[in-house]
């Protein structure tokens, strides 16, 4: 008999147009195609506001709720000063300003409301460390287990943009603060849920470490493989891809444009940057652009996106679990430049699937390598294709993941 399952979504992913909405979709979409049936209760968060009807697309019984996640200075530093925290499981949870923002007392009526009409659940899977605050509060006998899909151990990003010494002194030792909340909010979820998904290697470690009874599971992230290479390629085209909502990609975005892209216009005057992703023209817009650089905004085709480069990069300095935008690369026969941040909790090798450089020049030199070396490509693309073949595919996931659900299920 397969399990009654509810996931819960920090937003509604449709369109997926950032490397946590492709897997939070990916995956829903992977469990409903292996035979399961998922009902789904989603936050629509002010900061990435959808039309809830676009979740018909893709489940039957759906609920969604309101939350408004918008960052309020006078919030943060009063959050800063004394941590606030709220009560589940009828205990007092401290959290850092970064979570608090998800929680909201409607969101959570709605979510009873919903399953009081369609519960109970075998398994309520929260994706991501923003939900699982609401499977953890839902009312006793509604769900008989709960797994968290960590897409990030998200104190990480914290602690790594504090230590960033570009950053002014005041925003890092506020990041220091979110570091050390975030990561007691992360430790107290990481004994109280039932099972795990983390989606590397890296960031199943942490959680092991912790000595949860929690059942920790790596579980990759499935997404979709083109099976044919792209046909013909724009010269001395470079692309960047990815949500500027989220500091990581604008940290590493800004040191590649003022960094790295000029290194490269030395070599090769004729290059193109291109950049796109959400909320790339807004932030764009506060950058001076050299001539070589142009911002498309969000973009309606991922595929067609990287069709029309040449090459792809990656240059994150900080973050943590996997960079779905890197897969989708290499599953589009895209070669990739990136850093150790980038390619962490891939087991990927520098020269073989993608190219892996962490100083200025060093990178820049790896792309202008690319940029003239088509043999260099061709074999890049097709390594990392293989790569995604093997281990990222929709039928692999829904696997692992229905075979967690049912080893939670048969500890109880």
């Amino acid at each position: 008999m397969n399990p009654r399952i509810l996931m819960i979504l920090p937003r509604i992913p449709i369109p997926a147009r950032d490397g946590a909405e492709v897997v939070m979709l990916e995956t829903l979409q992977a469990i409903r195609q292996s035979g399961q049936s998922v009902d789904v209760f989603a936050l629509n968060p002010s900061r990435q506001h959808r039309d809830p009807s676009l979740l018909a697309l893709v489940c039957k019984t759906f609920a969604t709720a309101n939350v408004s996640t918008n960052v309020s200075p006078l919030h943060l530093i009063a959050s800063v000063v004394a941590a606030p925290s709220v009560g589940i499981m009828d205990q007092k949870v401290p959290l850092s300003y970064w979570i608090t923002r998800f929680i909201d007392a409607e969101a959570l009526k709605t979510l009873h409301d919903f399953v009081k009409q369609h519960g109970p659940y075998d398994v309520v899977h929260c994706e991501t460390l923003f939900s699982v605050y609401y499977g953890l509060a839902l009312e006793h006998g509604t769900a008989r287990t709960i797994v968290y899909r960590s897409h990030n151990v998200e104190w990480r990003i914290q602690d790594r943009l504090a230590h960033e010494p570009s950053t002014p002194l005041y925003q890092r030792m506020i990041r220091q603060v979110l570091a050390k909340q975030t990561r007691s909010y992360e430790c107290w979820i990481s004994n109280h849920v039932d099972a795990i998904a983390a989606i590397s290697a890296h960031d199943a470690a942490w959680h092991h470490q912790l000595g949860t009874h929690a059942i920790v599971r790596e579980l990759h992230p499935g997404i979709s493989i083109q099976s044919t290479p792209k046909v013909g390629e724009v010269e001395y085209a470079i692309g960047f891809l990815g949500s500027l909502d989220w500091e990581p990609n604008r940290k590493g975005l800004v040191w590649f444009l003022e960094q790295v892209l000029p290194l490269i216009e030395e070599q090769i005057p004729a290059v193109r940057f291109t950049i796109a992703g959400r909320g790339s023209e807004e932030f764009c817009s506060t950058l001076q652009l050299p001539s070589t650089a142009t911002c498309l905004g969000e973009v309606d085709s991922v595929s067609q996106f990287y069709a029309s480069q040449t090459i792809a990069v990656a240059p994150l300095l900080s973050g943590s679990g996997i960079r779905i935008k890197l897969l989708e690369a290499f599953a589009l026969f895209t070669p990739v430049i990136t850093t150790s941040q980038g390619a962490e909790g891939l087991n990927v090798r520098h020269g073989s699937e993608c190219m892996i450089e962490d100083d200025p020049r060093s990178f820049a030199g790896a792309c202008i390598e690319m940029l003239r070396d088509k043999g260099m490509r061709h074999r890049c693309a097709h390594a990392a294709h293989a790569f995604v073949e093997q281990g990222y595919s929709h039928r692999a996931v829904a696997t692992a993941l229905v075979d967690l659900y049912r080893e939670c299920l048969e500890r109880l």
